[in-house]
This record gives C-alpha cells, structure tokens and sequence, in this order.
C-alpha cells in the first residue's frame, strides 16, 4: 500500500483515528484494536518517519499493492459507498457528545462528491484534504 509509505497519508490517517477515538470515548465506547497493540497507539506509530514506521510496522506494509478498500472499490466501480455508516457514525457521535469532527466532515462531503461524479477515486493529495 504506497499510502503506507508516504508520511503525509499517514499523519492524516493518524488524525483521522485521534479524532475518532476522541469521538468513542465521549461516547463512552471502547474500541477493540484488532492488533496486538491498543487502539490509542495506531495514531503515535502512523506519525512516526518513515524508517521508524517501516521497521515497526513491517508486517503491514506487506499487503497486496492491488489491494483496496471496500469504498475504494466502490467508488472505482461507480457506486455509492458505506461512508454513511462508517464516518456518518463517527459525525453522529460526535455531534451528540460535543466532539468536533472536522476532518471526519471533510472527508464525508469528498466521498460525495466522487460518488456524484462516478469517476473513481478522486486524485488528491494529503494537504488537499
């Protein structure tokens, strides 16, 4: 996954989970990591340079290049997507405990825009986001 290697991709995936895990502590919910490391930590090990991030996270970064997300997919094939269920629940919760979801928000109203203009995924860049 070239994402995996790109630091900027990474600190926005960190920001990402930091602001949903923000979001599911308001809520009072727990997330179960499917890792042997705790949810909390995925961010800390996202934002780390490279060389370090490499070396730790050797074992994820063997996936498949051709390998993609479910919204990926769909947004490749003209579909519309989960992101309802998926960032909509996070915008959800956060509104009903007080947690700002900004980057949850952006990235909602992104994916719809590339679901209306069934064209794949859009080519943007970490700071575009």
């Amino acid at each position: 996954m070239t994402q995996l290697q790109n630091r900027q991709w990474r600190r926005l995936m960190a920001d990402q989970m930091a602001e949903a895990i923000r979001v599911m502590q308001a809520a009072g919910l727990r997330p179960v990591s499917t890792t042997p490391l705790p949810v909390w930590m995925s961010p800390y090990i996202l934002r780390l340079p490279t060389w370090a991030f490499s070396r730790i996270a050797a074992q994820m970064l063997t996936i498949d290049p051709s390998a993609r997300s479910s919204m990926a997919q769909d947004l490749i094939q003209g579909r519309i997507t989960e992101v309802d269920a998926l960032q909509g629940e996070i915008q959800r919760l956060g509104q009903a405990h007080g947690v700002a979801t900004p980057i949850c928000d952006v990235v909602m109203q992104l994916i719809r825009q590339a679901e209306m203009k069934k064209a794949g995924l859009p080519k943007m860049q970490p700071g575009q986001i």
